[in-house]
């Protein structure tokens, strides 16, 4: 994705004329083969995710032919909590609404979401309070992890009321 080459590893399947053999350690993120013309299948398996992933391609007499196949961009599972006082304290129950980024705001608390690498901000928005929280989050690599924004507990209404007027 974006033009950067995959990091985890990749098992190569080629199909089409004269059957070229690709090595079963080829597992990098490209490779060169002499193809004769007509009708290729380059297919490959991102092994670390379980995803295959494939491009059809023709190569007409005396081409020389770069054939990019572009892989989709890997996603990470997060899930965003709003606790009270800690990270490890109380998950609020009433509605929380998210915004990460640019993405479209969703309600949950927890929420699960899929992200790709990147850096974003998350608003946290308690509406049962009307109180809102921020954190910068940065996504690398694919495992699950959990995001937790921290809200102060709500101080109760206070109220005072005095007399008019006061004895001296």
């Amino acid at each position: 994705p974006d033009g950067v080459a995959p990091t985890s590893p990749l098992a190569w399947t080629l199909t089409g004329p004269a059957a070229a053999e690709i090595p079963d350690d080829l597992t990098g993120a490209s490779y060169s083969v002499d193809l004769p013309a007509g009708e290729s299948l380059v297919s490959v398996l991102r092994e670390a995710q379980g995803t295959p992933h494939e491009l059809a391609f023709s190569v007409a007499a005396g081409e020389v032919r770069e054939v990019v196949l572009e892989l989709p961009a890997l996603l990470t599972p997060v899930t965003f909590e709003a606790r009270l006082d800690t990270a490890d304290g109380p998950l609020i129950t009433e509605p929380v609404l998210w915004s990460v980024s640019e993405l479209s705001d969703a309600p949950g608390n927890p929420l699960d979401i899929e992200l790709p690498a990147g850096a974003y901000t998350v608003d946290a928005y308690w509406t049962a309070e009307e109180l809102s929280q921020s954190a910068q989050v940065s996504i690398l690599g694919t495992d699950p992890r959990t995001v937790v924004v921290v809200f102060p507990t709500p101080l109760p209404a206070a109220r005072v009321i005095a007399p008019d007027t006061a004895v001296a």
